[in-house]
């Protein structure tokens, strides 16, 4: 509780009992505020008398749709946009409104009705701040790419894929079609419309399966068609979605308008993926080495650093699972990895023939496979069948006289590839952590000369 709540209660209290209101003055507000917090109906208590921090743009903004008030809502909107780039904004603030809508639709806080009129509401209002900004921007790229955007099931997937049309604007031609539409509709103007790419797009909290049946109906009728799933939602992990989602199905899975975007400008342009030399993630990639060269790298909670980088690495390949391998003879040893069950880290270590960890530790300089199930030499790899690894990438963790020490590496569940400028920053970031380890090497005294003092 606030002081300013306890205050202001025990006035109320007084004034209205005397000293047996003040005297529970501060019980009784302690009743509201957990009323506040475990009735949806009475939150406002909570608000009231609680000492809660702000509520992050996302809940303003539904708020202010559901009190129907868009003058406000537009206001907060413009006002983030103004400091924020579209596709985050959409990401962090609309599609979380979206996904409070129909929580509160299937938990039946709100009608159906309502929860159809607070998303023409947010349709309505997204159209007129992007048509107005397109008034004051310079024109977009022309592009001979189409993508077709196609709701999974319900008008809260409409208005994403209308989102998804926006921030796709500079990459593809994108076209949406009505979720309305029943399957055969939908077969039919796929096939005249012949884009270059199917994002099937779905909003939580109920997403997931008729996402995954829609990509079903389309690969079926289409098998040569490139089908991609958007599952809306920063709360599922990548790796956890794209195994309920088969590669059969969707060759891709992405969870944000952004992953979306990226996704698909280095499909439908590989030559141009990546031309920068250095985006925000690398400089991420960059801040983490250079804290690796501070500090003591295997001793104590500093060994999270590893933990980090692992994390950043599948970040910055937009992969769901990454690692660095240790060798030591016929076994390897995880330093650290990110995406992937403790379990399937305990199991026996793979021989050093069969390991693809071991061909990355002895390759030149990166090792990409972009497929492992048809790559003979790796197909029958334990660690990648039982953990469903369609997608390897790999540099050697290499030492200035050539000793070989591991690897870093970034896998996915599935097929993809790598442009030139994400090898060379696998292999510059290989390079980064070697350097970071023996320079921690070099300041350890050898044992004679700790003996001889």
């Amino acid at each position: 509780m606030s002081a300013l709540a306890i205050l202001i209660a025990a006035i109320f209290w007084t004034l209205l009992w005397g000293l047996p209101g003040l005297l529970l003055s501060t019980p009784l507000t302690v009743c509201l505020v957990v009323m506040g917090r475990q009735v949806p109906q009475l939150q406002f208590l909570d608000v009231l008398f609680g000492e809660e921090r702000i509520p992050p743009p996302s809940e303003r903004f539904y708020q202010r749709i559901l009190s129907s008030n868009t003058h406000e809502a537009k206001a907060l909107l413009d006002h983030v946009l103004t400091t924020t780039p579209r596709a985050e904004v959409y990401d962090t603030v609309i599609i979380p409104a979206l996904t409070m809508i129909e929580e509160a639709r299937y938990a039946e806080e709100i009608t159906a009705t309502r929860a159809e009129e607070m998303l023409q509401e947010i349709e309505e209002l997204v159209e007129n701040v992007y048509n107005l900004s397109q008034t004051l921007a310079s024109p977009s790229r022309v592009t001979e790419k189409t993508v077709v955007c196609i709701p999974a099931r319900d008008l809260a997937d409409e208005v994403a894929c209308q989102l998804a049309l926006q921030v796709l604007e500079d990459t593809a031609s994108a076209t949406v079609m009505s979720a309305d539409y029943n399957t055969s509709d939908v077969q039919q103007t796929l096939a005249e419309l012949e884009s270059n790419v199917v994002c099937v797009i779905g909003v939580p909290p109920r997403a997931v399966r008729h996402l995954r049946m829609r990509c079903h109906q389309i690969r079926l009728r289409f098998p040569r068609a490139v089908v991609v799933a958007c599952v809306l939602s920063s709360d599922d992990v990548l790796s956890n979605l794209r195994s309920r989602i088969p590669t059969e199905d969707a060759q891709h899975v992405v969870s944000s308008l952004q992953l979306l975007n990226e996704y698909l400008s280095s499909l439908l342009y590989p030559s141009e993926a990546q031309i920068e030399t250095e985006g925000p993630v690398d400089a991420v990639l960059g801040q983490t080495v250079q804290e690796m060269e501070r500090i003591d790298l295997f001793d104590g909670p500093e060994e999270g650093v590893f933990s980090r980088l692992a994390s950043d690495l599948a970040r910055a390949f937009e992969a769901p699972i990454a690692l660095i391998t240790v060798m030591d003879g016929q076994r390897r040893f995880w330093e650290a990895q990110c995406g992937l069950p403790a379990a399937s880290l305990t199991s026996p270590e793979s021989a050093r023939d069969l390991s693809i960890c071991s061909q990355a530790s002895f390759s030149e300089s990166s090792l990409v496979v972009p497929d492992v199930a048809e790559d003979e030499r790796f197909s029958q790899d334990c660690f990648l069948k039982d953990n469903g690894i369609r997608f390897y990438a790999g540099a050697p963790l290499k030492a200035h006289d050539d000793t070989i020490i591991g690897s870093i590496c970034v896998l996915d569940t599935r097929p993809r590839q790598l442009s030139e400028h994400q090898k060379k920053t696998l292999v510059f970031i290989a390079n980064a952590v070697m350097t970071a380890i023996e320079l921690h090497a070099d300041s350890i005294p050898d044992e004679s000369e700790v003996d001889e003092a």
